[in-house]
Formats: structure tokens, sequence, C-alpha cells
């Protein structure tokens, strides 16, 4: 006795099945033609490594986004400081001091963009040798999403 059954699962491949009277199975496969195959295996490939090669770029877009966030912060912080500083010094030499709106060009940043730094100086309240700085330093100066805002606040006695 003997049983046979064809099944075709792609047009390129047949797989035959047959049962043997002494209760032995023999199970083969027939390619007619394995360019179809292999054609799809390539696909799939492909279709893996642009996922893959998408998720990187994605992934290095984002760090790239962040790393600029991070750097307009420090530049704003760097920039506010250096405006106490300014004021300290304008206060050291003239005492009626009230401060002043700083532009800082691209060039003396060595960036890509400019600074502005506004410095406000007032009287401390209640004494009077004491001076209040504050200073509110933006970058960059042109404004946009990407831009920074830091404010610093510090009391000064005046000799």
């Amino acid at each position: 006795m003997r049983l046979s059954g064809v099944t075709t699962v792609l047009p390129s491949l047949r797989i035959e099945l047959t049962m043997k009277t002494n209760n032995s199975i023999k199970l083969s496969f027939h390619h007619q033609d394995r360019r179809g195959a292999v054609l799809l295996m390539v696909m799939i490939c492909l279709l893996l490594v642009s996922m893959i090669g998408g998720s990187v770029m994605k992934l290095t877009l984002t760090q790239q986004r962040h790393i600029g966030k991070e750097t307009n912060y420090l530049q704003a912080q760097f920039l506010a400081e250096s405006g106490i500083e300014r004021a300290v010094a304008q206060l050291s030499k003239n005492a009626g001091y009230l401060g002043e709106s700083w532009d800082i060009s691209a060039k003396e940043l060595n960036r890509k963009a400019a600074g502005e730094v506004v410095i406000t100086v007032s009287p401390d309240a209640g004494n009077t040798s004491e001076k209040r700085i504050t200073v509110v330093a933006l970058f960059p100066a042109n404004g946009g999403p990407a831009q920074i805002q830091k404010t610093k606040s510090v009391s000064v006695l005046l000799k």
C-alpha cells in the first residue's frame, strides 16, 4: 500500500509526502525555481537593514538636538556669569551704574549665533551701600525654539 500527497506551498516550492507499506514516511521538497525564494530573502534582509539604519539615524538626530540644547544652556550660563562680572567691574568704576543691554556678536563668542545680556542694577532694600545686580542672558539672541534664558542675581557691597 502506498499513499501519496502533493502540496504546493509557493508556486516555486512543492512538498510531497509519501507513505509506504512498511510504515515509513518519505517527505521531499521540490524546488521548481529558487530565484523567487532568494529574491524574497534578499528583500526581507534589505527591509531589516533599512529599519535598523532608520532607527540609528533617529537616535543620532535626537542626541544631536539634545547636545545642541545643552550647549546653548551652558553658553547662556557663561553669559550670565560674565554679565555679573561686567556689572561688578562697572560698579567699581562708577557707583551710579544702573545697568545696560550688552550684545555679544557670534564672532566674539566663537559661535554661529550671537548672545544678549541685560544687566540691571538697583539699590538693595534697607542698605544704601549694597546693590542688587540682576542679569538675564539669552542665547542665541535671535530667538527660536532652541533659545535659552538664564537669570542670575547677586547682591554686592560697595566700598
